[in-house]
């Protein structure tokens, strides 16, 4: 179910405004814990203390510092920190130019936003409609909550959709991990292309689950109940080599074929 809206902004390309709101596209599922007295099983609280002294610091002593070198910190006072932030939120969200969606590198797509109407729907649905038979997806730039946002504005079913973007700089690059390429037989490649091609079906996300998080909800209502959770170890697999690698990949298509 889609919670309400948390922000209001305007969406802008060229002399066209489309009033929406912000709702969460997707959400967190995780089992927390938290951390418990093992003696009585009550929560525990963190207290800041000074590394040094040994000796808790209370909040009106506390200052944020940056570390330029090994415990050395360059210390900023909260109106610094405050003057350095992009001004208050602004409810314009610039439409900076517009993209093919294929060309935006996955790795910078961060977190999806459901955007509802918050004026005329006629102008709302001209926006989403003229997104969707383009093709083409917007590149838009805006503040809010004090943080300056990158997005891709795009289409979903008639439903605006933006996906807030990570900069350059915060993708970690491959090169380290990059190897020198073995060289591969035509009859590997080949094999390996057959096995994809049998597998190859349309993907449906409701397929997958879990298995963990339920697992440990499973265990969290066993023990809730007064039962002890059934622990079953799963075993550890050695490492294919290459010769079983292949061999495994023929075996599987000659299973495919039987189906």
């Amino acid at each position: 179910m889609v919670g309400r809206a948390f922000f209001k902004a305007v969406i802008k390309v060229d002399d066209i405004e489309v009033p929406i709101k912000f709702h969460s596209a997707v959400r967190e599922e995780r089992v927390r814990f938290r951390l418990l007295h093992k003696s009585d099983e009550q929560p525990l609280q963190q207290k800041l203390y000074c590394s040094q002294e040994d000796q808790p610091v209370d909040p009106d002593e506390q200052v944020r510092g940056y570390e330029v070198a090994r415990r050395q910190y360059v210390v900023l006072e909260p109106e610094q920190i405050r003057d350095a932030r992009p001004p208050g939120d602004q409810r314009s969200i610039e439409v900076l130019h517009f993209v093919n969606p294929a060309d935006i590198d996955p790795r910078l797509l961060e977190r999806p936003y459901y955007l509802g109407q918050d004026g005329q729907p006629q102008d709302y649905a001209i926006l989403a409609r003229a997104l969707d038979q383009s093709g083409r997806a917007g590149i838009c730039s805006w503040i809010m909550r004090r943080r300056h946002y990158i997005g891709v504005l795009q289409s979903l079913d008639g439903l605006l959709l933006m996906i807030t973007l990570r900069f350059a700089h915060q993708l970690n690059a491959p090169e380290r991990l990059r190897t020198k390429q073995p060289q591969l037989s035509d009859k590997e490649l080949r094999t390996a292309k057959a096995l994809i091609d049998e597998l190859h079906e349309s993907f449906d996300i409701s397929d997958y689950q879990d298995d963990h998080q339920q697992r440990l909800m499973h265990f969290i209502e066993q023990k809730a109940h007064g039962e002890e959770p059934d622990m079953k170890r799963p075993r550890r697999r050695r490492a294919t080599t290459p010769a079983r690698l292949q061999s495994a990949l023929e075996e599987s298509l000659e299973q495919l074929g039987k189906r």
